[in-house]
């Protein structure tokens, strides 16, 4: 588990209301790449990054010869924050009728609104553009497909991540300074209903801009194609051969999977015990937790 680093909810405590604190402490909770995946604030709506594809190794040499002077092999690119702006009304008289006031009722709206609008980044995090076209690249597009990627060899279906988090590695980005990063103040504005006629209501929103860095080709990796048939399911020889995609000196802060795959990572473990119980619910894969999220589909094309 990533320690010691930045998250959302340091920057939005930084930034933000109190009630912006708790409405992401609240709604965070299903998506652990927001919850506990490292961020950081720019000041633009850009970051420049130079990303190390490879480290150079030194060699021996006789004496009175020379060697080859090395230098590392970089690449330079630039991620982008993108605009994102989850907003919601009320009708002022529906709200003005809430037996608990109209801020309870408020209150309500935003708590539903925010948990969609996390699941909704947690989904970006990883199907980037396929998820909604006008926001930012997602892990999909920025990993090392051909290195990274380990085949169930399904029909599409399912994947479970195993994600390192971390300045060099993989970080949210949350343009200019984070300020944006605040629920607005409730707002009577003029509604307009299906006819164009306008009545009164009460509005908020989050209005902010946010990217996602993947900083080295050893950040991320992936098991795809788990399609729940016969011998394309989860399993632990899957997940120790997911951990042999990194190197010795990178290791993955969690993975990342969804309901269904864990359920099949329990099924394929025997219970060993005297009563027959179920084998339990894994919660690590090699000291590595293991860490249930919303964002993750069971309906992925396959991966070729």
């Amino acid at each position: 588990m990533p320690t010691g680093m930045i998250t959302l909810l340091d920057i939005a405590k930084k930034n933000g209301s109190d009630r912006t604190v708790g409405l992401i402490e609240e709604t965070v909770v299903a998506t652990p790449e927001l919850q506990l995946g490292a961020a950081r604030t720019i000041k633009g709506i850009s970051y420049p990054v130079l990303v190390r594809n490879e480290v150079p190794r030194g060699g021996f040499r006789s004496a009175n010869e020379g060697t080859d002077r090395l230098k590392n092999n970089y690449v330079n690119k630039t991620f982008e924050a993108m605009i994102f702006n989850p907003q919601w009304a009320m009708d002022k008289a529906v709200a003005m009728a809430d037996e608990d006031g109209p801020a309870a009722a408020m209150a309500r709206e935003a708590q539903g609104i925010m948990l969609g609008a996390m699941i909704h980044l947690a989904m970006q995090f990883y199907y980037g553009v396929n998820n909604d076209a006008k926001g930012f690249p997602g892990l999909v597009a920025q990993y090392d497909l051909t290195g990274m990627t380990l085949d169930a060899e399904g029909a599409g279906g399912r994947s479970v991540w195993a994600v390192k988090f971390g300045p060099q590695h993989v970080q949210w980005l949350w343009a200019q300074d984070g300020t944006g990063l605040v629920v607005t103040p409730e707002r009577e504005q003029t509604l307009y209903d299906a006819n164009g006629k306008p009545y009164t209501g009460i509005c908020q929103e989050i209005n902010t801009r946010v990217g996602l860095q993947l900083g080295s080709r050893h950040s991320a990796a992936r098991i795809a194609n788990l399609d729940g048939t016969a011998g394309h399911t989860l399993n632990d020889d899957l997940m120790f051969d997911l951990l042999a995609k990194f190197p010795a000196d990178v290791r993955p802060d969690m993975f990342l999977m969804n309901t269904n795959s864990l359920n099949e990572l329990r099924k394929s473990r025997t219970a060993t015990n005297n009563t027959g119980t179920p084998a339990p619910i894994p919660t690590e894969v090699g000291n590595v937790p293991i860490m249930l999220t919303e964002a993750l589909k069971n309906n992925e094309p396959a991966v070729t």
